[in-house]
């Protein structure tokens, strides 16, 4: 986004007039045993892919579904993060990797770190945005924007209740009657991003 926060992943790359799937999308399509990564053109909005049709913003970008907060080498995360000196000592529990995709990439403070919509204060390194991107093709857990016109009408509604509230009542119950409407708004999101959709 623009302000830095890995939200999305490109899933297509066009490059010289050829098109190319993502990492998600590969690695994606290789564990689903699937015969190619494409399984045909797709429609505005959509890319076919790795045998599921996901929906898709501008540049063929997925909204990434992610599983939590950043994980932590060595401690419980929605992502098990494996240090590779353990891996190289044999320290390390084998059914974590069994039969599981494993990503492999750089978790040192600094490298590869990027602010995420769950990760507050820790950044997410980009291989575990990876992963979080894999999880999101795979499982079909897919987010969708609103639509612009939603979006507005919601704002305009919010702005409408405080006016009116403003305009007809004293100043607490104005601010109380807003922070009312303020909160059944953000329920508003919370239920509707449940369902797939970002307000």
């Amino acid at each position: 986004g623009r302000d830095g926060v890995i939200r999305s992943v490109p899933l297509m790359l066009r490059a010289g007039g050829e098109v190319l799937p993502s990492m998600a999308l590969t690695v994606s399509a290789l564990y689903a045993r699937r015969p190619r990564v494409l399984d045909g053109a797709s429609a505005p909005g959509t890319v076919l892919a790795a045998g599921r049709l996901i929906p898709v913003g501008e540049a063929d970008t997925m909204l990434i579904n992610y599983l939590g907060p950043p994980s932590q080498p060595g401690q419980e995360g929605m992502v098990p993060v494996i240090p590779f000196v353990d891996v190289l000592n044999g320290n390390f529990d084998r059914a974590l990797v069994r039969d599981r995709i494993v990503i492999i990439g750089p978790t040192i403070g600094g490298v590869d770190e990027h602010p995420t919509p769950t990760s507050a204060d820790t950044r997410m390194w980009g291989v575990e945005v990876m992963a979080n991107a894999v999880e999101t093709v795979l499982d079909q857990r897919y987010l969708i924007r609103a639509g612009s016109a939603q979006t507005i009408a919601a704002i305009a509604a919010l702005a409408l209740v405080a006016a009116l509230l403003v305009a007809s009542s004293s100043p607490w119950i104005a601010a109380a009657g807003t922070l009312v409407a303020l909160t059944g708004y953000l329920t508003l999101a919370v239920v509707v991003f449940e369902q797939g959709v970002v307000l």
